[in-house]
């Protein structure tokens, strides 16, 4: 009976210990054997067994994964130009343990000598017969990478010499195994050559459709490019017209021309819109705008748009023309100002016109144009008892001082001609991810007083990251007023600094030489901006900011780059689908003070200080500061 009871247990753990051992899973293990460590790293991950490990519970599978992961290490060797390589698995089971061995004999590296280019139609004589004839240089690389684009190279060279209908049928490699040497094969079918033909519009429903063929960038009977119509759809997006654009070349007709099909869904014309910030040296502000992008049913832009702050209001109406095949535009413009600000009070009347001409896919705008301009200037003081010249703040009144009130006033006429050459290739206005802004302005002003004021500006940015990723971003600004001493120019054409679009941390037009005696604010006749901030995105919607901004306006025709300004400061951003919402906190790092002088001063009737910067300002709105 016990031989029997032995039997009985052991037929018991022969039926059930291996499917125990499978309900555990099998361990399987991955070597690559016969590569260098740098190979190793490299190729590793081709493998699925080492790549994703997963449980198996019998070995038949393990053993169809290793087969079809030698396959996909060969074809991995043989993309990197091993074209002798082999790849032998081995599975071996030691337990719960399943190791996979790959044992792979690379071979010698080879080199591709020659290339050709096999066409599988026929069709005319003017084909690039070699990779040469195309302009493409060829290293010999093996690779499936460098192969992949010089197959890229010769469709695009074929797409932009009329062949509009190429295309890659096969890519074969030949190997001569004696001398390590092989011929890479483009199987080609070029299509017949193309020239242009009617350019045929649909969806068009307001757009008149002639201006839409005046975006393109080819003549009638032109050698048809790919190119061309990547422009061609490209210019037509940018207008702002259309949803949706299509530009597709229809099959070659027998005289050898393409019509192209330009097919636009069209997106509504008419905008309104607004904004609002605020800063602690303003207070509020508040924009609005409505514009009508098809004004004539030919890409006229019609545009109003008013700026409501406590120191400015202003309404602009414009209208601007655009000339696509100049390409260029025209731009007529008439602006109603009132400015009420610490230097001076202003009413203003401007209108103006201009033509720009746009270079180089519309990176580059060169502008010219006259403009007409009639200002009222007020400049208000306050005249203490002792003769003191003072400007009361918000809690105190020249009454409450005992002073006399006086306006000084002065009109100011002029006829300008601005001229500006700017490069901006930038897409994206609220929060760019790219390109850059250099500007260059000169404007002659012949009236009241003549002179002519210069600036330059520079905007740009170095990116890292992605989502995480960080912004080092800069601006300069520079200017200059010739031909007038600061005193002459009219208050409203000095220059000023500070404030929330020129140096955070110093209150609006502050930054700017101020009366020692009287504490006014005098204005510049030159001026210098610097801007660097770092941002870094904490997550994928909020962003972190340390900025330090410097310069000022000056009193002589230069800046003077002894006496700048600094202010440092700390900022957050929020990431919307409308574009960043910014809260910046700055902080002057040279405060002034600015007091009556004891040899004029009364005492008994007069304040002492006449002028000091704020300790702080912050500053809230809509977008990156620049």
């Amino acid at each position: 009976m016990t031989f029997v009871r032995y039997l009985l247990l052991a037929l018991v753990a022969a039926l059930f210990l291996p499917a125990y051992a499978a309900a555990q899973g099998l361990e399987v293990k991955v070597t690559l054997q016969g590569l260098s460590k740098e190979q190793t790293k490299e190729l590793r991950p081709v493998s699925s067994l080492a790549r994703k490990p997963q449980k198996y519970t019998a070995l038949a599978p393990v053993r169809r994964a290793a087969n079809s992961d030698a396959q996909a290490l060969l074809q991995a060797l043989q993309s990197k130009g091993f074209y002798a390589a082999t790849v032998q698995p081995e599975v071996d089971r030691d337990g719960t343990t399943v190791n996979v061995r790959f044992d792979i004999e690379p071979g010698q590296l080879f080199q591709v000598t020659r290339y050709v280019i096999d066409y599988r139609d026929e069709q005319a004589e003017g084909r690039p017969q070699t990779l040469g004839d195309a302009g493409i240089a060829t290293s010999g690389s093996p690779t499936g990478a460098n192969l992949h684009k010089i197959e890229a190279k010769l469709l695009e060279h074929l797409w932009n010499s009329g062949y509009l209908s190429a295309e890659i049928r096969k890519r074969e490699v030949r190997s001569d195994f004696s001398q390590g040497t092989a011929t890479a094969y483009f199987a080609v079918r070029s299509g017949p050559k193309a020239r242009y033909g009617e350019v045929r519009v649909v969806g068009a429903d307001r757009t008149e459709p002639d201006y839409v063929r005046q975006y393109r960038p080819f003549e009638d009977g032109e050698i048809a490019k790919r190119e061309d119509l990547d422009e061609y759809r490209e210019r037509l997006v940018e207008t702002s017209l259309f949803n949706e654009v299509e530009v597709t070349p229809q099959l070659p007709e027998e005289a050898g021309t393409t019509d192209v099909l330009v097919r636009v869904s069209e997106r509504k014309h008419r905008t309104l819109g607004g904004g609002v910030s605020f800063a602690t040296d303003i207070g509020p502000s508040v924009n609005a705008y409505w514009e009508n992008r098809n004004f004539l049913k030919r890409g006229e832009t019609l545009r109003a748009s008013i700026l409501s702050s406590a120191p400015l209001q202003e309404g602009t109406a414009s209208f601007r023309k655009d000339r696509p095949r100049l390409p260029g535009f025209y731009l007529f413009s008439a602006v109603l100002r009132n400015e009420d600000t610490e230097a001076f009070n202003a009413q203003t009347v401007q209108i103006g016109g201009s033509l720009a001409k746009q270079w180089f896919k519309r990176n580059l705008t060169t502008q010219g144009g006259i403009a007409l301009q009639y200002s009222d200037i007020a400049e208000d003081q306050c005249i203490l008892q002792s003769g003191v010249i003072f400007d009361p703040d918000e809690e105190t009144s020249c009454e409450d001082l005992m002073g006399t009130f006086r306006s000084r006033t002065e009109t100011f006429q002029a006829v300008s001609f601005p001229m500006s050459v700017v490069w901006n290739n930038q897409k994206e206005p609220l929060d760019p991810q790219g390109g850059f802004i250099a500007r260059a302005l000169v404007t002659p002003y012949v009236g009241t007083e003549d002179f002519q004021r210069i600036e330059l500006a520079y905007v740009d940015r170095i990116f890292w990251g992605a989502r995480d990723g960080g912004t080092l971003a800069g601006r300069v600004r520079l200017g200059s007023l010739q031909g007038a001493d600061r005193a002459a120019i009219p208050a409203t054409e000095r220059f000023y600094a500070g404030g929330g679009g020129s140096l955070r941390g110093y209150g609006f037009q502050e930054a700017s030489p101020i009366d020692p005696f009287t504490g006014d604010n005098l204005g510049g006749a030159s001026i210098a901006e610097f801007n660097v901030e770092l941002r870094q995105h904490v997550s994928e919607a909020l962003e972190l900011a340390i900025f330090s901004d410097f310069g000022g306006a000056f009193e002589d025709n230069l800046p003077s780059f002894d006496n700048m300004l600094y202010a440092a400061g700390l900022g957050i951003r929020y990431h919307t689908p409308i574009g960043p919402i910014r809260v910046d906190a700055a902080f002057p790092l040279d405060r002034r003070e600015v007091f009556i002088p004891d040899t004029i001063r009364d005492e008994n009737l007069d304040p002492d200080l006449e002028f000091e910067d704020s300790r702080f300002e912050i500053y809230i709105g809509l977008g990156q500061p620049f």
